[in-house]
């Protein structure tokens, strides 16, 4: 989208502020994404208005609102079928453990730009399509370089969350931090213990899945962060991998763990610091575990490794592939041979359990389950066929079993 487009796109909602005595202005990250050539995914506007009569002009022009928050003076809309939120200037001050500010509402839209993390998203867009950018956003921009609008050890000591926006941003745009930034960030990185973890998640997620993560990677591990939210050192040589990886949630955190050469039970503790959901924890176990698992390219090795990281099969693989160079296509051709002749997962004729406990003379319990994996395990390694009988099954344990 063109900056033209998008002020023609807006006009009537510029206009009905300029009508009301107002000015409204786009900002932060939609017109960083313009400076850059980029299509803007989020419209943040702000205004000198407050809250109460941001929400009066638009309810007077037929729009329906939500605030979203009181004391952060955020309106909430729909306009031209994009949702929409308008701030109100602000100021903000931050107790020393906490990262939620006390606000008072302003009047200039420069004090409210220098309150923001960085300079490229220090900028603002009026309705007459002037870029105001007091802090150079768009020369840093031109020179690659993430840097703050202000004192940056003021603005880490603020949010010490800003640190990982730095390598989030960096990793995505394949930035250069800035030299001052930096040195802030060793310096605050201790202050990630009073931001969520669920926050670390979301950053983090943010910089493993970016074009460029190991420029946020060995920025983080640089400046201590890393350490700080508990993850051990990260070899780079594996960073660089990354890339060749999906650019999924799970694939990403898998080749963070190749990275870190840990073992499953520190692969549990990252887990639990970064408050994986379950579904991901054991997606990312299987294909860490895919990565680390010499597997023969056998009916024998897939159907093995199936055993143990199903139903991330085939992901498992691809993501093997991506990290340790081996012959992908030459391991699916064996998986999907056995998944089209039904040989990947050992079946076992029905009512095999009370086949087994008639023929033992037990009840169902422990030791029906013993012999029931005796033979899953037999026809995993190619031992017992799988079009085995109940009756050919248990010869099978009568002569090997015992």
């Amino acid at each position: 989208m063109k900056m033209n487009d998008l002020i023609t796109r807006f006009g009537a909602l510029f206009a009905l502020f300029e009508t009301a005595g107002h000015q409204l202005f786009l900002v932060g990250g939609s017109v960083r994404d313009l400076v850059l050539g980029a299509a803007p995914k989020d419209f943040d506007f702000c205004t000198d208005a407050t809250p109460k009569q941001t929400r009066q002009i638009l309810e007077a022009a037929g729009l329906r609102t939500l605030l979203i928050g009181e004391r952060f003076g955020m309106v909430a809309t729909v306009f031209d079928s994009e949702d929409v939120e308008i701030t109100t200037f602000r100021e903000e001050s931050y107790a020393p453990s906490s990262r939620k500010p006390e606000v008072v509402f302003g009047s200039s839209l420069q004090v409210d730009l220098g309150r923001r993390d960085f300079t490229i998203n220090a900028m603002a867009l009026s309705s007459a399509g002037q870029i105001v950018d007091p802090f150079d956003g768009q020369t840093d921009i031109k020179n690659k370089i993430i840097r703050c609008p202000g004192d940056p050890v003021s603005i880490l000591r603020d949010d010490p969350l800003r640190i990982l926006r730095a390598a989030r941003f960096a990793s995505r745009l394949g930035f250069q931090i800035e030299d001052s930034l930096t040195e802030a960030a060793k310096a605050q990185s201790h202050a990630l213990s009073i931001v969520s973890h669920e926050r670390w998640f979301q950053e983090m997620t943010k910089v493993l899945c970016s074009p460029h993560p190991e420029i946020g990677l060995s920025w983080l591990q640089m400046v201590d962060a890393l350490h700080a939210m508990g993850i051990p050192v990260v070899h780079m040589h594996f960073v660089a991998r990354l890339q060749c990886v999906k650019s999924n949630t799970a694939a990403r955190w898998a080749g963070l763990m190749m990275a870190l050469a840990v073992e499953v039970k520190e692969l549990d503790c990252v887990a639990d610091a970064f408050k994986f959901s379950n579904a991901l924890r054991s997606e990312v176990v299987a294909l860490w575990t895919c990565a680390n698992t010499h597997t023969a390219a056998t009916a024998v090795g897939i159907r093995k490794l199936h055993a143990r990281v199903a139903p991330h099969t085939e992901n498992g693989i691809c993501f093997a592939g991506a990290m340790r160079d081996i012959p992908v296509q030459v391991f699916l051709d064996v998986l999907h041979v056995q998944e089209c002749e039904g040989t990947l997962e050992p079946m076992l004729p029905v009512g095999m359990g009370n086949f087994v406990a008639a023929h033992l003379k037990v009840k169902p319990g422990p030791v029906v389950g013993v012999v029931l994996s005796w033979l899953r395990e037999q026809m995993i390694e190619g031992a017992l066929p799988f079009t085995s009988t109940a009756a050919e099954c248990m010869v099978a344990w009568d002569l090997k079993g015992k």
